[in-house]
This record gives C-alpha cells, structure tokens and sequence, in this order.
C-alpha cells in the first residue's frame, strides 16, 4: 500500500515495497517508435507515412510576408547561416561594391556567431542582395572544396 502524504519512508523502503509493482511492468504499455521506412517505401514517393514526421512536416512553417523595404537610409539586409571563417572583405566582394559597411557579428571570446549585416549605399544595392537569397557564394564553395 502507498505511504500516506504525512508518512516518511526511507527510499530503499520505498523501492522495496511491492504492493504498487514495479515501474518496469508498465513499460510494455508504453508506444514504440515506428519501424524504419525501407527503400521500397521511400522509392514510392508519394506515399507518405503518418508517423514520419519530417516526411509531414511543411518546411519550417508557412512562409514569412514579405517586409516593405526603406525608403531612406539605412538600406541594412541580414545575413544568416554564415561559415564561421569568412571574413567581412569576402562578404563585401560577395555583394559587390555598393556596400556601405559589413559587420560580422561575434561573440565575446571573437568567434563569429554566424550571421551579420551588411548596409547597403542605395536601396537599388539592398534589393540586388534580396534577389541572392539563398545562394552560396564562390568564396565558399572553394573553401569547401579545398577541404575535402
């Protein structure tokens, strides 16, 4: 029988008592993980399993509205998921030369955080750099390729 509420009881009491079971017999009541798609599922695409939930899953959520752009200065773009080694003159060269300035920014032991800003002289500047969404720049992809 469980101890009342006001009842002390040392632990090896407590885990001794057998009146309750154990915590292992309830674990077949517990769900299990889905098996592992084989090649055959995967190669019929379309067929898409319940449980899969990266399969189900929309990409990040529902996309972002876009924001309306400044119509004066400062003409500013983030930029995100940024190797840790590049440098804020290889940010520069990648949007061109109508850069105003670039700041990677870092954390307090000098290591970049992986994002940054770039500011931009014109708003003609701002909106070429939006059209480069999601592309990799060629400094980057000579990097990756002289590590292999």
């Amino acid at each position: 029988m469980a101890p009342k509420k006001a009842q002390k009881m040392s632990l090896n009491d407590f885990l001794g008592d057998s009146t309750l079971g154990s915590w292992a017999d309830e674990m077949d009541m517990l769900p299990t993980a889905p098996a592992a798609r084989t090649d055959e599922e995967r190669a019929r695409g379309g067929d898409r399993r319940r449980d899969d939930f990266l399969s189900s899953r929309p990409d990040r959520g529902p996309p972002r509205e876009d924001l309306p752009l400044p119509t004066e200065p400062p003409f500013t773009a983030f930029v995100g998921n940024l190797t840790f080694d590049i440098t804020e003159t290889e940010l520069e060269e990648f949007f061109g030369g109508n850069t105003k300035s670039v700041k990677i920014i870092k954390d307090r032991e000098d290591k970049p955080k992986g994002f940054g800003y770039v500011e931009f002289n014109d708003l003609d500047g701002l909106k070429e750099a939006l059209t480069k969404t999601g592309t990799v720049p060629s400094c980057w992809a000579c990097r990756s390729r002289q590590r292999r």
